[in-house]
């Protein structure tokens, strides 16, 4: 056989070929999900303002109206127990941090012992470590301090604050005062 016989045949094969596989049809379909948003999920806390009442009041933040600190002497102590929240749509680890806002420098942060316990679960039993510091070793601290997680189904978990002057902290302390800020804090679980 000629070699431009076969040449030519090899080129009409070729581009036979290249026809064919160009008019050929498979089936195709598609099948779609529309509207895909993400959403950033939030985290709030807040604090009951109004704990004595017996219905919640929550707050972002509030001052304290009445001053229920006043004529602090050696020998006393006293307790609060405060309601936070977390109010966002993601839960976390509560934490506390007490802020110096006075500037004046005496005694009575030294003298004054604060323990706090926490109760994530908001069902009335309060942790029995806690946290327990001196109020300037805890003015001392810039950090939040870790409380623990709000577990409760409707978010809610009480802090305890015990505080106490013990006998001899003396006339070291006369006409001492001392402001603060009691700041909580919601930070989000690592996984």
């Amino acid at each position: 056989m000629n070699t431009k016989i076969i040449a030519s045949l090899a080129t009409m094969l070729v581009v036979g070929a290249a026809a064919v596989g160009g008019t050929l049809a498979y089936f195709s379909d598609t099948a779609t999900i529309s509207g895909n948003t993400f959403t950033a999920g939030t985290m709030a806390i807040q604090i009951d303002s109004d704990s004595s009442s017996g219905s919640y009041n929550w707050s972002d933040g509030f001052n304290n109206p009445n001053n229920p600190f006043a004529n602090v002497k050696p020998g006393d102590s006293g307790h609060q127990v405060l309601d936070i929240k977390s109010a966002g749509t993601v839960g976390g680890v509560a934490s506390i941090r007490f802020q110096r806002t006075s500037t004046p420098n005496n005694e009575l942060p030294a003298n004054m012992n604060i323990v706090v316990t926490f109760d994530g679960d908001h069902n009335g039993n309060f942790d029995s470590t806690g946290l327990s510091y001196t109020l300037a070793e805890f003015y001392a601290n810039p950090n939040q301090l870790p409380l623990g997680a709000i577990t409760s189904s409707d978010g809610i978990a009480s802090v305890r604050i015990d505080w106490s002057v013990p006998s001899t902290a003396g006339n070291d302390i006369q006409g001492d005062s001392t402001t603060m800020n009691v700041i909580f804090g919601l930070d989000q679980v690592q996984q």
